[in-house]
C-alpha cells in the first residue's frame, strides 16, 4: 500500500509537476521573447526601420549571449524603405530549458535602451504605430503573469 501511494506521488510529481513546469517554462520564455522582438498579444514587438535591432536579439539559457550592437552602414538606405534585415529569432535555448534554468533575450544594438527608455518615437512602419512610443520590454514585463497563466493553460497544466 505504501509503495503504491509512493509510486503514484513519484508519477505525479515527475509528470504533472517537473514535465508540466518545465513546458510551461518553455513555452511562456518563447512566447515572452516574441513579444519583446516580433510582437504577439502580450507586446508590441521593437520598432520596425531597417530590422536591425529585431535581428540583433539572441535567446539565450543561462547566460546572455552578445549579438551585434552597430549595424553595417547600408549605403543609400533612405528613412522608409523597407527592412533590409530578417526578422527571425532563435527559439532553440528556450525549447531546451528546464527548472531551473535562466533564459535571457538580450539584445546589444546600442540604441535599443534609448528606444525603450527615453521616449523616442517610431519613425517608420504602419501609418498607426509611426509617432506612437516605442516601448517593447515594459509591455511584457507588465504581462509577464498573463503569459505564464496562458503557458501554463496550453500545455495542459493543473488538469
Amino acid at each position: 500500500m505504501l509503495s503504491e501511494f509512493t509510486a503514484s506521488l513519484r508519477e505525479f510529481s515527475e509528470k504533472d509537476v517537473l514535465l508540466l513546469s518545465t513546458d510551461t517554462l518553455q513555452e511562456a520564455a518563447q512566447v515572452a521573447s516574441e513579444a519583446v522582438v516580433l510582437g504577439n498579444a502580450f507586446g508590441p514587438g521593437t520598432p520596425l526601420d531597417t530590422g536591425f535591432l529585431r535581428a540583433s536579439f539572441r535567446v539565450s539559457k543561462n547566460a546572455p549571449e552578445d549579438g551585434p550592437s552597430v549595424p553595417p552602414a547600408v549605403p543609400g538606405r533612405k528613412d522608409g524603405d523597407p527592412p533590409i534585415y530578417p526578422a527571425s529569432l532563435d527559439m532553440r535555448a528556450a525549447e531546451r530549458a528546464f527548472l531551473g534554468d535562466q533564459i535571457f533575450c538580450t539584445t546589444m544594438a546600442v540604441y535599443a535602451d534609448p528606444l525603450e527608455n527615453n521616449g523616442l518615437t517610431r519613425r517608420n512602419g504602419p501609418p498607426e504605430n509611426v509617432g506612437a512610443s516605442t516601448e517593447f520590454v515594459r509591455p511584457v514585463e507588465a504581462r509577464w503573469e498573463q503569459i505564464v497563466d496562458d503557458a501554463a493553460r496550453r500545455v495542459g497544466y493543473g488538469r
